[in-house]
Order: C-alpha cells, then structure tokens, then sequence
C-alpha cells in the first residue's frame, strides 16, 4: 500500500511536470505506521517534509512524529553513506551536510533530543498537528488516517496540488473534485495483478485489479512465505524494499489512476497541467 501510493504520487507528479526535489511533501496521518513509511519514502525525493500527527493526542503525536524525524534522518543518512547522490537544497541533501547525528547504536532519548534540537532551527522538516497550518503548503499530499472524517476540504489545498489518499473511507471531501479543477485527487493503494485474473471479488475495480494489500498476501503466497511474520507491525524500509522488488519481480504494476473510487477523468491531467502553468506565470 505505502508503495504503490507514492509510486502513484510520483507518477502523477511527473505527468504534470512537477519538480518534486523543489516540492513540498505533506503527510497527514504521520504518527501512523502507514504515515511514518510513506514519510520515509517520500523523505528521499522532496525538498521539503511537513509531518501531520493527530490533533486529538498532541503529546502523544508528537513524541511519535519526532521518531518519524529521527527514522528519516537515520535512513537518508545511510542512503548517503552508500553512495546515493540527492538533488541540490533537497531534504536528502540536508541530511548529508547535518553534524553529530547519533548513531544506529545510540538511545532513542538520544536520537529524540536531537531530532528536537534540529526543530527548534529553520529546517526543510517539521512537525504539527495542524492542518490548517500544514495542508496549504502541500506540492504533494499523502493522507492516511483512521479518522471517518473529510479531512481535507476545498479551502485547504494548495493551487495545482496532487493529493494521494489511502484512507478508506475516504479523507477527501467530494467538494473537492466539484470547486477545485485546479488540483489532482488520486486514490493510492490500488495495484493491477499480473495476466488480469478474475479472483471473484468485485471491488468496483477493473477485472485484475484490487487493493495493494490484498496484493500483499498474494505476494508473500506466490513466494510461498507462510511463515509467521511482524511485516506490518512496525513499516521499516527493508519491508518496503521487499514489496516493491516482489512486485517488480512478480509483475505487480500500479493500477489506472482513480479519484473517490471511480476512474479519473483524462482531461483532468490537461486541466490541471493548465491551472499550474497559469499559476506559475
């Protein structure tokens, strides 16, 4: 699901010729196990990252968004320390030129002072449990919650925004696909299985396609792993790594694009394009 979700946002990003290593990421629902990987995901490609917790829980959120933060820095670190070369003023690139991060063998006091210390400075990376605050500023938006709400309404987002939302029941309210043509929705979590098969499910989906995490299962079945494992208890990116070389391998792709569970509208690439053009100029 986490995956095939920012493969969907980047994708579409490109379409619409977004930079996204000059782009701001949003990630609401970031103190989630879904929201923690998909931030980490989303970490090695943007310029900036701004992390949404739950407003319901605010010390509890933030304790575990300023984990998140720590994750982030310890994995974009070591994708540099393995030669990875990031994008000029990208958040990649700000990892690299930090001093005294701890390290992997170092206490999670340690690593969260830190991560505190950093934010309490101007920095590509923060945390809030604002809405309101964050949403605006989104190039790029994930959302992910269990919240049953319409988070994100028209008012909120950012003109010529893309907005990937894996959160069933939606997160996205319908009036944003009536009053803001300028902005893309996309479903993420939806994945077309190899040779099409009818596996007698009807999602409403095109035959041969289903939820990422069904997809999931039939990964791990096909490589005959029926062991007992914690994939899912704690998201780390060796587990996504697994899952997109599985998918790779297995031939797994990402489904046509959908918005609210319906399929997207062609035009709305060119609609968009448009508005992002005409807003840049």
């Amino acid at each position: 699901t986490v995956v095939s979700g920012v493969e969907a946002l980047l994708e579409a990003a490109k379409r619409l010729e977004i930079d996204v290593h000059c782009a701001t990421g949003v990630v609401v629902g970031a103190g989630g196990a879904i929201g923690k990987a998909l931030a980490l995901l989303l970490s090695e490609q943007v310029q900036k990252l701004i992390l949404v917790g739950n407003p319901a829980r605010p010390k509890k959120s933030e304790y575990r968004m300023l984990k998140v933060v720590a994750e982030i820095i310890g994995h974009l670190k070591e994708m540099g320390e393995a030669g990875h070369s990031f994008a000029e003023d990208s958040l990649g690139a700000w990892v690299q030129s930090l001093r005294g991060i701890p390290s992997s063998a170092d206490s999670l006091t340690k690593w969260v002072d830190y991560v505190q210390e950093l934010l309490n400075k101007p920095s590509p990376v923060r945390i809030t449990i604002s809405r309101e605050d964050a949403v605006p500023k989104a190039d790029l938006l994930m959302v992910a919650t269990s919240s049953l709400e319409a988070l994100i309404t028209p008012e909120l987002l950012k003109r010529g925004a893309v907005v990937c939302d894996l959160s069933r029941p939606s997160n996205v309210s319908e009036a944003v696909l009536r009053e803001r043509p300028d902005v893309l929705v996309i479903d993420g979590g939806i994945v077309a299985m190899p040779n099409s098969p009818d596996l007698g499910w009807n999602f409403g989906f095109e035959k041969g396609t289903g939820f990422a995490c069904m997809s999931e299962t039939i990964m791990l079945a096909l490589e005959k792993r029926y062991e007992h494992t914690s994939l899912g208890a704690d998201l780390n990116v060796k587990q996504l790594a697994l899952f997109r070389d599985l998918a790779a391998q297995q031939g797994f792709t990402l489904a046509g694009f959908r918005n609210l569970d319906r399929p997207l509208d062609p035009a709305l690439w060119e609609r968009v394009r448009a508005f992002r053009l005409t807003s840049s100029a």
